[in-house]
């Protein structure tokens, strides 16, 4: 009987497979992509964060328009994880 191996990832290695995961999911290298955004969290050894970007083709007005986009979608998950946690308060007005 052979036992399970679980493959360990480091941490980079996640961030390497995940990257490549949204660029194939998403067919990135095969569309017409006008500009991009990226963002990440750095931690530093004394346990403070930094908030890193990187920019393809984006000028200062696309990158406001970024901005406005995450801040709708965050509001969207917020509605989404309200409503995931207080949805039975909802269906006892519906019945």
């Amino acid at each position: 009987m052979m036992s399970n191996v679980i493959e360990f990832k480091t941490r980079s290695e996640l961030l390497s497979d995940w990257l490549k995961e949204v660029i194939n999911q998403n067919g990135l290298l095969e569309q017409d992509v006008k500009s991009a955004l990226l963002v990440w969290e750095k931690k530093e050894k004394d346990g403070t964060s930094t908030c890193m970007h990187a920019r393809f083709n984006c000028d200062i007005d696309n990158f406001e328009w970024f901005k406005r986009c995450i801040e709708e979608q965050c509001f969207r998950n917020k509605v989404a994880e309200y409503l995931r946690e207080n949805i039975s308060d909802f269906l006892q007005y519906i019945n």
